[in-house]
């Protein structure tokens, strides 16, 4: 007689619940997977914008740090407006050739004096492009001028100067290619990033600087002034713009990051610690000349404007600080000029 065997299996109850139980772990699989794969990427991008964000930030320190008169410019604050137009750059350039520079000569005796010729500089830095340089870079224009001249510098200096501008980012670094992927974006002061609404009231993906969030005013001076730069990795994803505009703030897509940039100003800041400032020889209407004393200003064209030195007055040392509203929707201009590029 033979013996009957039983097979054994799962019944499909056990089945369901096996696979039910499956299914959450691979749920709570994911939901971990999300946030840590978020922190890998925005590593990622943080390392390898590193070098372009330190490059960023030894160019403006080249063209700043030696500088002996700084204007700086957040768009324009009379009209909101996110860019300067060239003729209003024209008036910006001739009242700081006036203010500073107006009728000074070089020589080195009464019969060997002549008008001093310098160049001022103006330092572009993008928040939106232009038909020649994409937003993110930065471009210098050199606008020569002569201090005897009582012409002011015009709109056609202006276009003249921007023709030969040039950009001082690699172009590398808006290719197509890798370094392609990223967007660089600018404004005065210093935060963190933290989470924030994104266009179309999205609240997971995007972060943005909490002193733009905040809408604050900052107190700028040419010992506190600095800059963040945000960049953002993988445009080229269908995911979304790598930053938008939202309500008062600019929201970025992650992975960002960012960086500080402190602007030291050596010589200005020099001359502010009590260093002996330079003079400059400059000519009076009666026709004689006189060392007028120039204590090298940095002065922070926003909100509030201030001359801490005239020609035409006496010697005055304001740190006053200037308030500065956080918009990563203007550009910043940077006018400045350097002592040893003046000549005859």
């Amino acid at each position: 007689m033979k013996k009957s065997r039983r097979l054994s299996g799962f019944t499909l109850i056990e089945m369901i619940i096996v696979m039910a139980l499956f299914t959450m772990l691979l749920l709570a699989a994911f939901m971990l997977y999300q946030p840590v794969a978020r922190i890998f990427k925005r590593t990622s991008v943080s390392e390898r914008t590193y070098s372009y964000t330190n490059n960023i930030e030894n160019i403006i320190h080249g063209q700043l740090n030696d500088a002996d008169n700084v204007w700086v410019y957040a768009g324009n604050s009379l009209t909101g407006a996110g860019q300067l137009t060239n003729d209003q750059l024209a008036e910006r350039c001739t009242a700081f050739k006036n203010n500073y520079y107006k009728d000074m000569i070089i020589g080195t005796g009464a019969n060997s004096q002549e008008p001093a010729k310098g160049t001022i500089h103006i330092m572009h830095v993008l928040n939106n492009g232009t038909a020649s340089f994409p937003s993110g870079q930065i471009v210098v224009s050199d606008v020569p001028f002569d201090c005897a001249e009582t012409a002011n510098i015009s709109e056609l200096d202006i276009d003249a100067a921007e023709t030969g501008a040039t950009s001082i980012l690699p172009d590398a670094y808006f290719a197509a290619n890798d370094a392609g992927r990223y967007t660089f974006n600018y404004c005065l002061g210093t935060g963190t990033l933290q989470s924030a609404v994104g266009p179309g009231g999205s609240t997971d993906g995007y972060r943005a600087l909490d002193i733009d969030m905040n809408a604050d005013t900052l107190a700028f001076n040419s010992q506190n002034l600095s800059m963040s730069v945000v960049v953002t990795g993988d445009t080229v994803t269908p995911s979304g713009a790598a930053f938008a505009d939202v309500s008062n703030y600019r929201a970025f897509r992650e992975p960002c990051s960012i960086s500080s940039i402190s602007l030291p100003f050596a010589r200005l800041n020099s001359v502010e610690r009590g260093h002996q400032p330079r003079a400059f020889h400059h000519a009076n209407p009666t026709g004689t000349s006189a060392f007028i004393l120039d204590t090298a200003n940095i002065t922070i064209m926003d909100s509030v404007q201030y001359d801490r030195y005239t020609i035409d007055m006496s010697v005055q040392n304001r740190t006053d600080p200037t308030d500065v509203s956080v918009d990563f929707a203007k550009d910043i201009y940077f006018i400045y000029a350097y002592e040893e590029e003046f000549h005859t």
